[in-house]
């Protein structure tokens, strides 16, 4: 079981770098330093804000919508779903979202599609 997941580990870090040296082989280092070196401090810290208040509220729905109270695992698992997520094509990330609640917080399959809907139409009504 340990190698298995030494090899796991390893794997996925291989895959990392590859999708790395992807994104890089598809920028210009100097325009991003370019970009980067021009953003003011003010909106950097603006940024940051916003940023945290986004997946502060993800997290206080994920704890109302699954009655869970570790705040330190939803935060987690914000984490990863937002990665899988955004990486994964056409939001197929949103596969994960039952197994990712499974793994973590033994919450049913049924349960966390069900939930994952009830989120999902919320999100639509208030875009509207």
């Amino acid at each position: 079981m340990i190698g298995g997941l030494n090899i796991k580990r390893v794997l996925l870090g291989c895959m990392s770098l590859v999708i790395i040296f992807f994104f890089l082989s598809k920028i210009e280092i100097k325009e991003l330093t370019d970009l980067l070196l021009n953003i003011s401090l003010g909106h950097m810290v603006l940024f940051l804000i916003l940023f945290l208040v986004t997946y502060f509220i993800r997290v206080v729905r994920l704890m109302i919508a699954f009655n869970i109270r570790t705040w330190l695992k939803c935060f987690q698992f914000i984490g990863i779903f937002q990665l899988i997520n955004r990486t994964l094509p056409f939001r197929t990330g949103e596969l994960f979202f039952p197994i990712l609640l499974k793994r973590l917080f033994s919450i049913k399959y049924s349960t966390a599609v069900f939930e994952l809907i009830i989120i999902r139409f919320f999100d639509i009504a208030s875009l509207q």
